[in-house]
């Protein structure tokens, strides 16, 4: 019987072409948008659910109460504390990241994510070895382990265990002794890294960077030299675990003290610490994937809704055939199954083509959104299986509806003509196509809007001038930490001899930078309640260079140097927050206020402008910005900033970056969101139109005789042309009224992320309803000049 149904399916598919490419084409483009969203969703969904113990493992943090942030690094102490004071903490590890130059003899293969960490990661972390062991390391000091990825580029197929390699970790190069060879980190963990060397040599660094401020950081509650992680060995209500840190803190710490550690679930980091300073951890944004996802299930709806307006277009076609079929002897479920088993064929059809489509697609959207997606994810058994069932699903329910209706006529009604699939069949394609018109309206609407915010990045006015402007940042962590110091003048002394550069400054960091420096102050109203502002350490030229605006006062390059010393520029925001009334007369912090500058946005439009202080000091500049003229010979300038940087950073290369390229990155994943958008509301607009496209050419098809009397009693192409497309434009009309308001709700939702935004107004509504009235009438228009040039002789000769 199976065949039966599958050779008269194949027949049906055969004879209606047209309808046949329709359906599998738009099947296929939405079975294959929605299967990358998926890809994308699980990838996003599944960071560190590699390890076996997620549920117990937590990375402890410290909770600023001064400056009100949390950062992810903590006392080098905090962990054996915690272990030696708790019996539910079953293990620690500490760790911290460098990218580092790794050599093998005489062979460099550049610069490595490598991690310093305590041996015992391997027993919180499920980091399974190919090869080698880990018995014995307990004390050792010059071992690495390295990722299958890495042994397979320095070594290929040799075997790499009791190597040595020379892992250049900062400047300082250590000989380490191969001792394993670990599974890749999968791409979808927080933590990554090729090689994994002892914790001595994290230590070292960290201990050489802050002993500037303590004699001995690794045993001071005051500095967070690095990440800690813990393992429990059982899980614990949040509730209980916060009680225990809180007793804790109160133990190691001052009573009184502003620091506050915690421990956050391993579980939660991928999407919940975006807002820790200066975040070491990829972090993602869980509404992107619920947008995403939904997304995936409106383009799947449009084209199963494109399936069943179709069928049932095709009912009048195949009245007969369902009553010969009865006449026959065929029951109502043998018509379901054969038509469920036309529908689940085409869908079927559809999936390999879908598949491809992935195939071909998923390597350059995964670059677009940013996140590292290999293509073996497509080919998972597991994801196979997924996407055959969605399909199957797809068919199933595409075809429900048509053979329930068609196995419901009774044969005498058809062959007596009596069976019409006019008025009431019309109007559920009517409402169907609204449907569709709904959503692609709407995604028309949502992403004309993400782009007017796009664009009001670059008009919005920042507070400087960006334009022009080149910014110098050292490469060299430890020079990060200590900045340039004297360096700075000669640096700044021989680029300004340079005719194409016009100013050259100095900062602890230049805005768009994201972490930077804070510091709190008491409010003048209430003292108990502090207010946090961020810092920023200048040379005397920063507020000229970066052509900023004074309010009132001088800037540090007006006043003399004497002036400068011990004072201080606020920007309006701070003068606000602190309530300062006359500048002149007032001191911050016990320095004199040297004047007001206008505001400045120091980080993305997410966030308000911040009160911000400005003091003057070259000693810990880290970053130095060069502003060049407009009309300069770009690469020969770039050449001579690069060279010259170089030369007086011991020879160590700076990172060089155009002010609003860096800019710019801010809003990397806002422009990449704004891609995918309009990307996917031109895929479902498509696919609409297949659908639309359809609907025309049957629309038309039963009207042809009517056309053809309205064109012999004198009807022009004009009017032939509004008869078929008036009701598609009410449609349309209607369909926006559906879709604007919902639109705005959900659009008004994601807006509320940015402190400064647009919004959806009567512009956006108007051009997204011509937007779609263009598409439909070019979509229809083909079919409907073809019916009313043609020969009304054609249609009626045999009337």
């Amino acid at each position: 019987m199976l065949i039966a149904y599958l050779k008269s399916a194949f027949r049906g598919l055969w004879k209606y072409k047209s309808y046949s490419l329709i359906n599998i084409g738009g099947l296929s483009i939405g079975l294959a948008s929605s299967f990358i969203i998926m890809l994308y969703s699980i990838n996003e969904l599944s960071y560190d659910r590699q390890n076996k113990n997620l549920d117990n493992i937590y990375l402890a943090t410290t909770e600023n109460l001064g400056v009100h942030w949390t950062e992810e690094t903590t006392p080098f102490q905090l962990g054996p504390t915690l272990k030696s004071e708790y019996p539910e903490v079953q293990q620690f590890a500490r760790f911290i990241r460098a990218g580092c130059q790794v050599k093998y003899k005489d062979k460099d293969f550049g610069r490595t994510p490598c991690i310093s960490a305590d041996l015992s990661i391997f027993d919180i972390l499920t980091l399974p070895l190919e090869s080698g062991s880990l018995k014995g390391l307990a004390d050792s000091k010059d071992y690495a382990i390295i990722s299958h990825q890495a042994a397979q580029k320095i070594f290929g197929r040799d075997n790499p265990i009791g190597e040595v390699l020379t892992v250049n970790w900062v400047g300082e190069p250590y000989n380490l002794r191969i001792v394993a060879v670990m599974d890749d980190v999968p791409t979808s963990s927080t933590l990554r890294g090729e090689v994994i060397v002892p914790l001595t040599i994290g230590r070292h660094w960290m201990s050489s960077i802050w002993s500037r401020l303590e004699k001995n950081p690794e045993d001071s509650w005051k500095i967070q030299l690095m990440p800690t992680y813990v393992m429990l060995s059982h899980p614990v209500p949040p509730e209980q675990l916060e009680k225990t840190m809180a007793s804790f803190t109160k133990t190691h710490s001052d009573p009184n003290g502003m620091m506050h550690y915690h421990l956050f679930p391993l579980k939660d980091l991928y999407f919940h610490s975006s807002g820790f300073m200066n975040n070491l951890f990829p972090s993602g944004d869980s509404t992107n994937v619920y947008i995403y996802s939904t997304i995936a299930i409106l383009i799947l709806l449009i084209a199963c809704i494109n399936f069943v307006i179709l069928s049932t277009g095709r009912a009048s076609v195949r009245t007969k055939e369902v009553a010969m079929r009865k006449v026959v002897g065929a029951s109502r479920i043998d018509l379901m199954k054969q038509i469920m088993t036309e529908s689940v064929l085409v869908s079927l059809i559809s999936l390999p083509i879908a598949i491809l489509l992935v195939d071909v697609f998923l390597p350059p959207l995964s670059q677009l959104l940013g996140k590292r997606m290999p293509g073996t994810l497509v080919h998972d058994p597991n994801h196979l299986l997924l996407f055959s069932g969605i399909t199957i699903l797809a068919g199933v329910l595409s075809g429900s509806y048509v053979s329930f209706y068609l196995s419901g006529f009774r044969p005498m009604d058809i062959l007596r003509s009596k069976v019409s699939t006019g008025a009431s069949k019309a109007t559920l394609r009517k409402v169907m196509i609204a449907i569709q018109m709904v959503i692609f309206i709407g995604l028309i609407t949502a992403s004309l809007t993400i782009y007017k915010q796009v664009r009001f990045f670059h008009t919005k006015d920042m507070g400087y001038d960006k334009a022009d402007l080149v910014v110098l940042s050292l490469r060299s962590l430890t020079a990060r930490f200590r900045g340039l110091g004297a360096q700075f003048e000669a640096l700044k002394s021989q680029l300004k001899s340079y005719p194409a550069i016009l100013s050259v400054s100095g900062a602890s960091t230049f805005p768009g930078e994201e972490g930077g420096n804070f510091s709190s102050a008491p409010a003048k109203a209430d003292p108990t309640r502090t207010i946090r502002y961020q810092t920023f350490t200048v040379d005397r030229e920063f507020i000229e260079t970066m052509k900023m605006q004074m309010v009132t006062g001088k800037s540090f390059g007006e006043a003399a140097p004497a002036e400068s010393e011990h004072a201080v520029i606020l920007n309006e925001a701070a003068q606000k927050a602190f309530e300062i009334q006359d500048p002149a007369k007032e001191l911050f912090g016990g320095a004199r206020i040297l004047g007001i500058v206008r505001d400045f946005n120091t980080w993305s439009l997410r966030e308000p402008i911040r009160p911000v202080v400005i003091s003057c000091n070259t000693q810990y500049i880290q970053e130095v910005g060069v502003r060049v003229r407009h009309d300069a010979d770009l690469p020969k300038t770039l050449e001579v900033i690069q060279k010259t940087a170089t030369a007086l950073n011991s020879g160590e290369p700076v990172d060089l970056q155009f002010f609003d390229d860096r800019l710019d990155d801010m809003y990397g994943n806002d422009y990449r969101f704004a891609q995918m958008m309009s990307y996917f509301t031109a895929l479902a607009i498509f696919i609409a139109c297949l659908g639309l496209f359809g609907v025309s050419l049957f629309v038309i098809q039963t009207r042809v005789k009517e056309i053809g009397i309205r064109k012999v009693m004198g009807a022009s192409i004009g009017s032939v042309f509004y008869l078929v497309a008036k009701e598609f434009m009410l449609l349309i009309l209607i369909s926006t009224v559906i879709a604007i308001p919902i639109t705005i709700h959900f659009i008004d939702g994601w807006l509320q992320n940015y402190a400064y935004r647009v919004s959806v107004d009567a512009v956006v509504v108007v051009f997204a309803f011509l937007i779609a009235v263009v598409i439909v009438l070019v979509t229809i228009g083909f079919q409907a000049i073809r019916a009313a040039t043609a020969n009304p002789v054609d249609a009626l000769r045999y009337e």
